[in-house]
Protein backbone atom coordinates (compact mmCIF):
# COMPACT_ATOMS: atom_id res chain seq x y z
CA UNK A 1 0.00 0.00 0.00
CA UNK A 2 1.23 3.46 -0.85
CA UNK A 3 2.25 5.68 2.08
CA UNK A 4 -0.65 8.13 2.38
CA UNK A 5 1.56 10.72 4.11
CA UNK A 6 3.24 11.45 0.76
CA UNK A 7 0.18 13.41 -0.36
CA UNK A 8 -0.78 16.62 1.36
CA UNK A 9 -4.44 16.83 2.35
CA UNK A 10 -4.88 19.98 0.24
CA UNK A 11 -4.76 17.92 -2.96
CA UNK A 12 -8.26 17.02 -4.08
CA UNK A 13 -9.22 13.35 -3.78
CA UNK A 14 -9.32 12.94 -7.56
CA UNK A 15 -5.71 14.10 -7.91
CA UNK A 16 -4.63 11.94 -4.97
CA UNK A 17 -6.26 8.94 -6.68
CA UNK A 18 -4.52 9.74 -9.97
CA UNK A 19 -1.17 10.12 -8.21
CA UNK A 20 -1.65 6.67 -6.68
CA UNK A 21 -2.73 5.30 -10.06
CA UNK A 22 0.55 6.56 -11.55
CA UNK A 23 2.72 5.08 -8.77
CA UNK A 24 4.74 3.11 -11.34
CA UNK A 25 4.31 5.67 -14.16
CA UNK A 26 5.04 9.08 -12.65
CA UNK A 27 5.90 10.58 -16.03
CA UNK A 28 2.22 10.28 -16.96
CA UNK A 29 1.42 13.06 -14.47
CA UNK A 30 3.57 15.41 -16.54
CA UNK A 31 1.92 14.21 -19.74
CA UNK A 32 -1.60 14.94 -18.48
CA UNK A 33 -1.34 17.85 -16.07
CA UNK A 34 0.10 21.34 -15.77
CA UNK A 35 2.81 21.67 -13.15
CA UNK A 36 0.28 23.00 -10.63
CA UNK A 37 -1.64 19.68 -10.98
CA UNK A 38 -4.93 21.60 -10.94
CA UNK A 39 -5.83 21.29 -14.63
CA UNK A 40 -5.21 19.17 -17.68
CA UNK A 41 -2.31 20.24 -19.88
CA UNK A 42 -4.33 19.79 -23.11
CA UNK A 43 -7.81 18.83 -24.25
CA UNK A 44 -8.53 15.12 -23.64
CA UNK A 45 -8.38 14.18 -27.33
CA UNK A 46 -4.95 15.84 -27.67
CA UNK A 47 -3.78 13.94 -24.59
CA UNK A 48 -4.92 10.67 -26.17
CA UNK A 49 -2.91 11.48 -29.28
CA UNK A 50 0.14 12.33 -27.14
CA UNK A 51 -0.29 8.99 -25.32
CA UNK A 52 -0.38 7.08 -28.62
CA UNK A 53 3.22 5.93 -28.39
CA UNK A 54 2.86 4.57 -24.83
CA UNK A 55 2.35 0.92 -23.97
CA UNK A 56 -1.22 -0.37 -24.00
CA UNK A 57 -1.21 -0.50 -20.20
CA UNK A 58 -0.07 3.11 -19.93
CA UNK A 59 -2.72 4.21 -22.43
CA UNK A 60 -5.36 2.53 -20.26
CA UNK A 61 -3.95 4.38 -17.23
CA UNK A 62 -4.31 7.65 -19.14
CA UNK A 63 -7.97 6.83 -19.91
CA UNK A 64 -8.60 5.91 -16.27
CA UNK A 65 -7.01 9.19 -15.13
CA UNK A 66 -9.16 11.18 -17.58
CA UNK A 67 -12.22 9.38 -16.25
CA UNK A 68 -11.24 10.04 -12.64
CA UNK A 69 -10.49 13.69 -13.40
CA UNK A 70 -13.66 14.70 -15.21
CA UNK A 71 -15.42 11.67 -16.62
CA UNK A 72 -14.05 11.87 -20.16
CA UNK A 73 -12.02 8.68 -20.15
CA UNK A 74 -13.07 5.88 -22.43
CA UNK A 75 -12.25 2.94 -20.20
CA UNK A 76 -13.88 -0.43 -20.68
CA UNK A 77 -13.75 -3.22 -18.15
CA UNK A 78 -11.99 -5.51 -20.61
CA UNK A 79 -9.25 -2.88 -21.06
CA UNK A 80 -8.60 -2.99 -17.33
CA UNK A 81 -8.46 -6.76 -17.19
CA UNK A 82 -6.54 -7.25 -20.41
CA UNK A 83 -4.02 -4.41 -20.35
CA UNK A 84 -3.05 -3.74 -16.75
CA UNK A 85 -0.40 -5.94 -15.19
CA UNK A 86 -0.82 -7.09 -11.59
CA UNK A 87 0.92 -4.11 -9.98
CA UNK A 88 -0.93 -1.52 -12.06
CA UNK A 89 -4.23 -3.25 -11.36
CA UNK A 90 -3.47 -3.05 -7.62
CA UNK A 91 -2.82 0.70 -7.76
CA UNK A 92 -6.02 1.10 -9.81
CA UNK A 93 -7.95 -0.51 -6.94
CA UNK A 94 -6.08 1.67 -4.42
CA UNK A 95 -7.04 4.77 -6.43
CA UNK A 96 -10.69 3.75 -6.34
CA UNK A 97 -10.47 3.23 -2.58
CA UNK A 98 -9.25 6.82 -2.15
CA UNK A 99 -12.35 8.07 -3.92
CA UNK A 100 -14.60 5.93 -1.70
CA UNK A 101 -13.26 7.48 1.53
Amino acid sequence: MLDDSLFPRVICPRMRAIMVLFTHDGDLLDLLFHKDRQRLRLEPESLRIAAGTLSSGQRVLVEIALDLWDGVGEVHLWDLLGSLDGERFKVFIQALMILRQ
